[in-house]
């Protein structure tokens, strides 16, 4: 086991939606040392697949004792969240977890987290099955202190004055 690791967690991805969000909801449940339940926003990829999983996620979460605050479905193709950030953000959960929004997608939405105001009001979860130095090229302030969940292990990156580790 790598020296890296502080706990008994590694969080790859997924078979199946439920269980990609599902191993980032026992992990929280798990660690979270606030003193009431967490709360949690989902941004989602608008896809069927993602849109069936959401009714068995929020039943885990029920059993974890975590909050959903809300749920905010996006395109593919992103050109702005503004609205979506503000609505989830409004709600004031302590995390939003990012389904399937690529490296790509986080390019649009973690800027837009930045110019709203609300990046660091908040802690971020992405899948960062697709994530490597481009996204630090392009937005290295938006990336800076993101949780990436991944379905490989990653060498580390230093790349502009960032290190990132894998787990």
């Amino acid at each position: 086991m790598s020296p890296i690791l502080k706990g008994p967690y590694y969080i790859g991805d997924r078979d199946s939606p439920t269980d990609q969000v599902g191993s980032f909801l026992k992990w929280l449940n798990q660690t979270w040392t606030g003193t009431e339940r967490p709360k949690v926003g989902f941004l989602c990829t608008e896809a069927p697949a993602y849109r069936t999983a959401m009714p068995l996620v929020e039943l885990y979460c029920n059993e974890l004792d975590i909050e959903v605050v809300g749920q905010e479905w996006v395109p593919f193709a992103l050109m702005d969240t503004s609205v979506e950030l503000t609505r989830l953000t409004s709600k004031e959960p302590d995390w939003i977890y990012m389904i399937v929004i690529s490296g790509a997608t986080a390019k649009v939405v973690m800027p837009d987290a930045i110019r709203l105001g609300v990046k660091d009001e908040v802690n971020w979860c992405l899948i960062g099955n697709n994530f490597d130095e481009s996204m630090i090229d392009l937005a290295p302030e938006a990336v800076e202190g993101i949780y990436f969940q991944t379905m490989t292990t990653l060498c580390p990156i230093i790349a502009d004055g960032l290190h990132i580790e894998p787990p």
